[in-house]
């Protein structure tokens, strides 16, 4: 899935994923955007969360 196909998907602005990637906003979005996230994706909150060793 695409950034914009994400963003569409979860009803945000594709410009706001970006950022939401990026250092300077990664740690700043709200508990309701990782919400609408994870259903977009399909997923359960804590999935996000999840770190690959």
């Amino acid at each position: 899935m695409t950034q914009a196909e994400l963003a569409e998907k979860a009803d945000l602005n594709h410009d706001y994923i970006r950022q939401i990637e990026s250092e300077k906003v990664a740690n700043t979005f709200s508990v309701q955007t990782l919400y609408d996230i994870s259903l977009a994706l399909d997923v359960e909150v804590g999935l996000l969360f999840k770190l690959e060793k």
